[in-house]
């Protein structure tokens, strides 16, 4: 097992709620190409920290993060608002319990949301909201 399973959790979250558009890197909004400014995605692990070991594993929280971009039709809020509603399905999907807890073969015990928020991309004509979500997933890395 290795950190990736984290990734392909989210990752399967997202494919699972429609959302095939996933960037190779970090979303730089100067550098973004227009066409992939609505619905695309981005994983990221971030923060891990220790809870507890034996000799058997490494208990531990990693923070994944993840970035999207939703557009709106008329007005910024309308950007916004399109996030707020993808939020609460994303937080649905990835926290549930049939998702999260069918996982612990692969390390992941549990999946809690942390915190989300929404931020104007100023430079944009097409009012785009980036929305910046964080998950704290509970792992254990076996040793052997």
């Amino acid at each position: 097992m290795n950190f990736d399973v984290v990734k392909d959790y989210f990752r399967a979250r997202m494919l699972a709620l429609g959302y095939t558009k996933e960037h190779p890197k970090p979303f730089d909004t100067d550098e973004i190409a227009s066409t992939l400014r609505d619905k695309t995605f981005h994983i990221l692990l971030a923060n891990f920290n220790g809870v507890s070991n034996n000799q058997n594993h490494q208990v531990m929280t990693i923070e994944a993060g993840m970035q999207m971009f939703f557009k709106g039709s008329r007005n910024e809020e309308d950007g916004r608002q399109v996030a707020v509603e993808a939020l609460e399905n994303i937080i649905k999907e990835c926290c549930t319990a049939v998702n999260r807890v069918t996982q612990a073969s692969d390390g992941i015990k549990n999946v809690s949301f942390l915190f989300a928020e929404t931020v104007p991309v100023e430079d944009s004509q097409d009012n785009i909201t980036l929305l910046n979500m964080a998950f704290e997933v509970l792992y254990t890395l076996d040793f052997e």
